[in-house]
Formats: structure tokens, sequence, C-alpha cells
């Protein structure tokens, strides 16, 4: 039986990826190392902005440090959320409440800073909801790799095939099925085309049918879903 739910932030609890998207591939050209569209829906959504530049580093010869080009890019990043105008993701609110009720566990599990998830969740108004916000640089990998969220699940005391992952991304769903956990994939326009046949189960959204899809998850087995 699920314990505990996890959610990644950006293209799920809110369609924020063409933000990032705009902010990287801009500071991605000033130092001379452009991204294309399909590059980075490939390569780059869902990684933690230090994985970004290390890839970047493998063929390409960097103007910084990896950790010099990941402070500068995060500040901008967060200056860019301080000013736009966020809004949660249409029915997620609702979802929220209805697993609070039952008594869920409930984080937040992102590839992006502490200082941003918390700027984000705040200015969406959930908050209230989580009682962790847990992110990619609290653990040495990050996505795709598992870690992040069997972080979350020794915070909790979970059992990882008692957690519940709701992820937009081929990284996010790569890390949770690692992890051994059940997975919804969320399919998000602003995320591109990412490949979520690891979930153990896709939605379009949080509308009703979305919501009451999370809803039955969480009273079956993880064996023979």
């Amino acid at each position: 039986m699920i314990e505990t739910v996890i959610f990644d932030m950006d293209g799920v609890l809110l369609d924020s990826e063409h933000i990032h998207k705009s902010i990287n591939q801009k500071f991605f050209s000033e130092i001379g190392t452009p991204v294309t569209d399909s590059e980075y829906e490939d390569n780059f959504v869902g990684l933690p902005l230090r994985d970004m530049f290390v890839f970047l580093g493998r063929e390409n010869k960097l103007p910084d440090t990896v950790d010099g080009l990941t402070k500068k890019c995060g500040n901008r990043i967060l200056k860019g959320f301080e000013e736009a105008e966020l809004t949660a993701a249409a029915g997620v609110e609702e979802l929220l409440k209805e697993l609070k009720g039952r008594g869920m566990n409930l984080a937040v599990g992102s590839s992006s800073s502490p200082a941003l998830i918390a700027l984000i969740i705040e200015k969406i108004g959930l908050s209230r909801y989580f009682d962790y916000l847990v992110s990619g640089y609290d653990v040495e990998r990050g996505k795709p790799h598992p870690d992040l969220f069997l972080h979350i699940a020794e915070l909790f005391g979970t059992d990882p095939k008692s957690c519940l992952v709701i992820e937009d991304s081929t990284q996010g769903v790569e890390a949770s099925s690692r992890a051994g956990m059940n997975t919804v994939g969320v399919r998000n326009i602003s995320s591109g085309d990412q490949n979520l046949d690891k979930a153990d189960r896709i939605i379009d959204d949080f509308s009703n049918k979305g919501r009451e899809s999370v809803l039955q998850f969480l009273t079956l087995e993880k064996v023979g879903l």
C-alpha cells in the first residue's frame, strides 16, 4: 500500500519547464555552448543544473568551472522565477487535499535548488501540504540516479515499494524506477516528448480523470500492476 507520495515540481506542480528552458538556453549561448530545442528536451529536462554543465563540458571548453557556472546560472533562474507570475497546475491542489486527508506523507523531490523550490512552492500556495521539500542538491547524485527519491523514503521511514512518485520527465521516471518505487508519469507539452514508458501509468493532467487515476493507485500493490 502507498504511504508516501513524492511530487516532482517543474512540469508537475506547475507548468514551468519553459521558463527554465528559456533562461538556460540563453545562458548556454552566452558561454558559447548553444543547445537546440530538441537537444535540450532529450538531454536536459529533469537534470540538476550542475549536471547540465558537466554534460556540456564533456565536449566543449567551458569559460568557468562547473560550480561557478552553476552558481551564476542558478542566480539568474532564481531572479527569473522571483519576477514570473506562477500558478499551480489545474487540479493539483485538489489532489493534494485528498492525499493529505487520507494521511499520506507528501514531499517535493526536485532537481532544482533548495532556494528555488521554496520560492516556487510558496508562490503557488502549496507549501502547507508538504512535509519535506527535497532538492537534488541534497544528495550526491541527481536524477536519473535514485538517490533523491531514496533519501525522501528514508526521511519518512517508508519502504521504497510504498512510495509513489509523480514525474513528467524521462530522467525522473528513470530515477523512480531505479529506486523501486511506483510511478505516475504526467505528459507535459512544455517538457517536450519525454519517454515515460517506465511509469506504471500515465496521465495527461490533474483533471477529475487524472486525479482519480492517482487515487486508485493508492490501493494497488506494486507487483502485478
